[in-house]
Parts: structure tokens; C-alpha cells; sequence
């Protein structure tokens, strides 16, 4: 169970592993075909710095009551990024901590001096926008991109990748995830984990990591948050290849992209098989007769010799076999 859902219609036609079936025709328990990876054509561009901005403010900005956006952190790496960003917008920044509080909280606004202005652009169907150039505004860049993108006033649980995004070229796709993980990603039971109070928020990022072929599951979260009953969302990668692509990929500031890849190579050249990411159990007689087809007899006391199970194969099972050296060319 990825933890996807979606709204259709009785009539909508679902793959199985032997047919197509409507909805109408499937009842609890049966399995269907859900995307690996999701191509598609961008027709929109916002540039790296403000889809990276982008991720930081919805991972741990505050959008609400605030005349400024503000950015809080204490990972002294993703601080160091941040302000690098701003400065790529033409923001000026103003920091300040608390006695005693290791984060840093960060605000944004103007740029101090009209020559620091930078040219913001904002490319939508075949529509240009240009921001962060006119003078005399009374806001800054930032908080019109984010009334543009109606993420202005925004608390956490009502976070959600900006429509845009999801259009924009992968390398601002991936400037965006950068920025998210930064700030709630972690690493926990040899699992590549993002944390929200927004399922919207993490439904989308789910979508957004199918582009580079990584499968992620939803699951809720249950649990205790100052006395009081807390509901989260975990976005939770456990595939070994997921986890290398995403170690290989994405360039996570501070101290979590080292983790990231550190439990990549933890887990390289371990048992890769899952008992999450499988193939039905119905494929094993159609299995079994390709590979009698085929002269290649001696799978049959690898994991298909059963008659009688139903139970689902590993993906990395069915893959060790068909790319086998001892496998016929043509199989």
C-alpha cells in the first residue's frame, strides 16, 4: 500500500496483472498497477533560487501574522544556503536569536539598496513575468510570489506544493525537494523519512519524486505533542534504489544529506528484497512456462516451485532471474 489515493468515476479502468478491470469490478484486496515514474513536458520556470526559497519557507518558514516571511533553523549549513538564496533573489535578510536558542530566526525583505535589486522571473504557459525591478514597492519580492502562488498566510497544516511547481524543469523540481528536505527530512530505520502536518503537502511531494523514479508511501502518524493529540504525515523511501537515487540526485544541504548518503552506502550490497515492493503471486505459472519456453528449468527451486502459492514475489527476486548470466539471450 503506497498510501496514494485518488477519486474516480465507477467506470474508470485500473490495471491488474492479467487485465484491465473498472472500478466496479475490484473489491478490497486486489492489486493494481500504480506508476513507477511519471514523465511529462514542463511549460513553466521559476528558476532554482525561488523554487529552493520556496521549499525552505513551507519546510520551516512563517507565512502567518507576519508583515515579512521568516525563516527559522539551526543547522548552521542550511542557514549559510539560505541566506546565499535570498541574496540570489536580491532579499536582504535580518537576523536574530534568542538567549539561550541554538536556531536562528531569519527574516526577508527589501534588498537595502536599489542597486542590490535582482530581476525575479517567472515564466507560465506562454506567459512572462518579471519581478523585483520596479521601484517604490512596498513589498518585496518574496511576499508577491507568495500571494501569486497563494501560499501567503499559510500555517503548516495547510501547506502544499505550489501548482507551478509541479510544471517546472526537474532541475527546479529538485532545487525545491532540496529545500524541503533540508528542513523535515531525517533518516530513520534505514528509511529516508519527510515529516509534515500537511498530507496535501506530502501527497504532492510523493508525486514529485515519481519524476526522478523514486517510490515513496504515505502513512499517517499518530502521536504526542505538548499534552495534546498530534496528526502528521511521514513520506517514508525504504527502497534501496529510491534511497541511491535520491542520494545521487539531490543535494541536500546541511547536516542530513550526508546522513542520506551515508545510509546508502550502510545498506549497499545487502538483501535488497522487499516484502512491500512485489510482483502478485498470480505471475508464477506465467513465469514458469516463459522460462520452460525458454530451456531455463533450473529457477524452478528459486521461489517457484510451489503449485499452490498465492504469495507476491519481490520485484528484485524476478530481476535477479531475468538478468542472470545463466538466462538463454532472448528470454
Amino acid at each position: 500500500n503506497t498510501g496514494a489515493e485518488i477519486t474516480v468515476t465507477a467506470e474508470h479502468p485500473f490495471r491488474t496483472l492479467l487485465d484491465w478491470r473498472q472500478t466496479n469490478d475490484l473489491k478490497v484486496g486486489d492489486r493494481i498497477a500504480v506508476a513507477r515514474r511519471l514523465s511529462y513536458t514542463p511549460n513553466a520556470s521559476i528558476g532554482e533560487p525561488l523554487a529552493r526559497m520556496l521549499g525552505y519557507l513551507i519546510g520551516d518558514g512563517s507565512m502567518v501574522n507576519r508583515s515579512t516571511p521568516q525563516f527559522t533553523q539551526a543547522d548552521p549549513d542550511v542557514i549559510t544556503n539560505f541566506k546565499e538564496t535570498a541574496r540570489q533573489l536580491g532579499l536582504g535578510v535580518t537576523t536574530f536569536q534568542k538567549p539561550g536558542n541554538k536556531a536562528v530566526s531569519i527574516s526577508l525583505h527589501k534588498p537595502d539598496s536599489s542597486s542590490d535589486r535582482v530581476p525575479v522571473t517567472v515564466k507560465d504557459g506562454d506567459g512572462t513575468t518579471v519581478y523585483g525591478m520596479a521601484a517604490g514597492q512596498d513589498r518585496s519580492v518574496i511576499q508577491v510570489v507568495l500571494r501569486r502562488f497563494k501560499l501567503e498566510e499559510k500555517a503548516a497544516q495547510q501547506n502544499f506544493v505550489p501548482e507551478i511547481i509541479f510544471r517546472c524543469p526537474l532541475p527546479e523540481i529538485k532545487a525545491f525537494i532540496e529545500g524541503l528536505y533540508a528542513t523535515d527530512g531525517s533518516v530513520e530505520q534505514n528509511s529516508i523519512v519527510y515529516y509534515s502536518t500537511s498530507k496535501a503537502l506530502v501527497d504532492g511531494m510523493r508525486h514529485l519524486l515519481l519524476r526522478f523514479g523514486v517510490v515513496g508511501t504515505v502513512r499517517q502518524k499518530i502521536g504526542v505533542y505538548k499534552g495534546q493529540r498530534h496528526l502528521s504525515w511521514q513520506l517514508v523511501v525504504s527502497e534501496f534504489d529510491g534511497l541511491e537515487t535520491m542520494a545521487r540526485q539531490f543535494d541536500i544541504p546541511g547536516k542530513r544529506g550526508p546522513k542520506f548518503r551515508a545510509l546508502v552506502e550502510t545498506r549497499r550490497g545487502k538483501k535488497h528484497n522487499s516484502n512491500w515492493d512485489t510482483i502478485p503471486g498470480d505471475i508464477r505459472p506465467l513465469f514458469r512456462s516463459e522460462l520452460d519456453r525458454c530451456g531455463f528449468t533450473w529457477v524452478r527451486n528459486l521461489h517457484f516451485h510451489a503449485s499452490s502459492g498465492r504469495q507476491s514475489i519481490g520485484r528484485w527476486v524476478l530481476w535477479a532471474i531475468v538478468f542472470n548470466p545463466q538466462m538463454p539471450t532472448g528470454a
